[in-house]
């Protein structure tokens, strides 16, 4: 069964706690928690306190992603709201020094590059991590169409890996994610599935979580 991370970008934050309970009785294997800074993107989203009120909810893991200029500014906070995982990307402020700062919280560390970022971006930082995200969607907006040519940069890293002797690597995607497309994911070697709106738009959470988990 593939492993689901909804982001919760898309959910009815008025009912945070209910909609963290109903992914989590769906079958979600992690929460994924996307933070903008207006910056870095142009949306701004939310802090470590939304984080810290997820992880009084639910039991499952948090997969902070640092859609950020300046990670360093935001790692602690979000250690200390409860993240399990943390992402920063690859064209922001001294990724190696965030990379090394959430390694050294105990925290599992993610690098992430935006779809015209070359997949080289993560293999120099590959031995530090312990997650790779790749877009595949531009950074900062929900509901984008999937681009099915980023998967190449999965296949990409998921050979690196193993060459590496890395195979405890693991390869999300994130952007227009579905039904649809989550099997061409999976064969190009996807560990994890981002999905936000093709869940919470759709008016069938149960069942595109099926359809996502059985692809």
């Amino acid at each position: 069964m593939n492993k689901i991370a909804p982001s919760m970008l898309d959910c009815d934050f008025t009912r945070l706690g209910e909609e963290l309970r109903r992914v989590e009785q769906a079958g979600a294997f992690v929460i994924h928690l996307d933070i903008m800074d207006g910056v870095f993107v142009p949306a701004m989203t939310f802090g470590d306190r939304i984080c810290a009120a997820a992880n009084r909810v639910t039991d499952l893991p948090l997969d902070v992603h640092l859609m950020v200029q300046k990670p360093l500014n935001f790692i602690q906070g979000f250690a200390d709201a409860g993240a399990d995982y943390i992402t920063v990307h690859a064209e922001s402020d001294e990724p190696l020094a965030a990379i090394r700062e959430i390694n050294r919280l105990g925290l599992t560390a993610g690098l992430s590059v935006k779809p015209n970022t070359p997949f080289d971006a993560i293999l120099q930082f590959l031995d530090e991590v312990g997650l790779a995200l790749i877009m595949t969607v531009e950074p900062g907006k929900g509901g984008q169409a999937f681009m099915p040519d980023m998967l190449a940069k999965v296949s990409a890293i998921k050979n690196a890996a193993h060459l590496r002797g890395k195979e405890n690597l693991v390869v999300s995607i994130d952007g227009g994610v579905n039904p649809t497309n989550a099997a061409s994911a999976i064969a190009a070697g996807a560990d994890w599935l981002v999905a936000g709106s093709c869940l919470f738009k759709s008016g069938d959470l149960n069942g595109v979580m099926t359809g996502l988990q059985n692809a």
